[in-house]
């Protein structure tokens, strides 16, 4: 007999295949957005925004006050696509993300992860 779990034997649990999932990972606060900021990028004038642009609440805003804030999550789409279909998105997120991403890499052994 031993005390304690095997971990280095663990597996991971088939139950929860397809049900459990860790949920939105917001990689960066420069997605963030207020309702007004999203307006000016065109949200609720340019066609299929709303797609992108969406209400965003992290835990402290549901147990606390809300921030009433939005995201812009371009998951799926292509930088050339954003280009072209969002170009205010795409240089608001040039603007905001990428020096922040560009400080990291140039400091970061694994400078990949954030290019």
């Amino acid at each position: 007999m031993r005390i304690g779990a095997d971990v280095a034997a663990a597996r991971p649990l088939k139950a929860n295949d397809d049900i459990a999932s860790p949920g939105v990972k917001l990689h960066g606060v420069g997605f963030i957005v207020t309702p007004a900021e999203a307006q000016g990028l065109g949200l609720g004038s340019v066609p299929g925004l709303e797609a992108h642009i969406l209400a965003y609440r992290n835990g402290r805003d549901l147990t606390s006050t809300s921030r009433a804030v939005m995201v812009v999550d371009l998951f799926g789409l292509a930088e050339r696509e954003v280009r072209e279909r969002f170009p205010e998105v795409y240089q608001f997120l040039a603007d905001r993300v990428k020096p922040e991403r560009d400080a990291k890499a140039s400091s970061s052994p694994d400078s990949a992860q954030y290019a």
